[in-house]
């Protein structure tokens, strides 16, 4: 598959806004407090990366559209762009964990969920090596 359009969404289209909530509850905020970018194919919107300075708030690929780069092309826009992060991904989230592990962050920290929205157990994954 030819590369997604990567294009930043605008706190100001709502139309872009509604399809990024679709995906993502607080992509809202992530377009004001963050940086919101989303792949799209014509009009439609195929996943989205949100991030900052030092963390990736959110990344998100529809289900019928994984497996085909969509998420490498979003990560690797955060890296041209940003350099190294930090990401938080929930523990029975099994492909997001071995992607991030395919692209090179290490597991460095494991909770019980006790400070994320779900409740659910997570892992802290770093870019590279662990700073010691």
């Amino acid at each position: 598959m030819p590369g997604a359009l990567l294009q930043p969404i605008l706190a100001t289209d709502e139309a872009q806004l509604l399809q990024a909530e679709s995906l993502f509850a607080h992509a809202r905020r992530a377009a004001v407090e963050a940086t919101l970018v989303g792949a799209f194919e014509g009009e439609g919107l195929l996943g989205l990366i949100a991030f900052d300075a030092e963390w990736i708030w959110q990344i998100h690929v529809s289900a019928g559209h994984q497996k085909r780069g969509i998420g490498s092309q979003l990560l690797d826009l955060v890296f041209d762009v940003a350099g190294p992060k930090k990401a938080i991904v929930y523990q029975d989230n099994e492909d997001a964990c071995h992607f991030f592990e395919a692209k090179g962050f290490m597991a460095v920290a494991f909770g019980d969920g006790a400070r994320n929205e779900a409740k659910k157990p997570d892992v802290l994954y770093l870019w590279g090596r662990a700073e010691g």
